[in-house]
């Protein structure tokens, strides 16, 4: 009896056991899901965000006679075609997409005839300059909080501009470069590449605290920018 009482004890822990395995590895398995989930949501709302933006800046540029009504209507028409036709696309094509060579969306219009060097640059500004709106109103609320100050915000501006205009800087540097050369080159500064918050706090612009704050309400900044070298390639480079 004792002998069959211990053995029922040893299955009851064993099978206990593989069920909170089982259940660990359930749970383990719906978290990456779940991040998979959150960062496509993510992706689509930086599409939609940038689709708002440019219909934002269109507005403006038509109202201040910049550009037309009809030219507006026409950008806008054009992506959403765009949009479409990825849509549509199947895996293979999808695939045969990503490994050609691409041009900027503002190279594909001018090509097209929709828009002129002296529309790209203005919608350009005025992009920034609604960017720029964005980002100062986010880091007011936490200023607001007490988490910065208005000190701290001009700090934290200036040194992502910078930080743009560095990184500007190395573009046109990677244009002259050579397919082997780019490889290279991504390759030895690969451990440098860092978001701008983590970027900040190295350089001491704003504290670890700060930092925690300023990712809640601007997640986009938590970001190092670039998986692979193929995104900082000079014909993937949209802007």
């Amino acid at each position: 009896m004792i002998r069959k009482d211990i053995s029922s004890k040893l299955i009851c822990a064993i099978l206990t056991g593989s069920l909170v395995f089982q259940a660990g590895a359930v749970f383990a398995d719906q978290g990456q899901i779940n991040t998979v989930k959150i960062q496509q949501i993510q992706m689509n709302e930086m599409h939609k965000n940038h689709g708002k933006s440019m219909k934002m800046a269109l507005e403006r540029l038509v109202k201040k006679g910049t550009i037309t009504q009809e030219k507006s209507d026409a950008i806008m028409k054009y992506m959403d075609e765009k949009k479409q036709a990825r849509k549509n696309m199947t895996e293979e094509q999808r695939k045969a997409h990503k490994s050609s060579k691409k041009v900027s969306l503002f190279e594909e219009m001018k090509n097209a005839g929709i828009v002129s060097d002296a529309d790209i640059k203005a919608i350009k500004e005025e992009k920034a300059k609604i960017y720029d709106e964005k980002l100062t109103e986010k880091l007011n609320t936490l200023v607001q909080k007490g988490v910065i100050t208005n000190n701290d915000v001009t700090k934290i501006k200036d040194y992502m501009k910078a930080e743009r205009e560095e990184r500007q800087k190395n573009f046109e540097k990677i244009k002259t470069m050579t397919e082997e050369q780019r490889k290279e080159y991504f390759e030895k500064n690969k451990m440098q590449r860092k978001n701008m918050i983590d970027k900040m706090v190295e350089d001491k612009v704003i504290t670890e605290e700060q930092a925690k704050e300023i990712k809640n309400v601007i997640p986009w900044l938590d970001k190092s920018g670039h998986k692979d070298h193929k995104h900082q390639r000079p014909e993937n480079h949209k802007e």
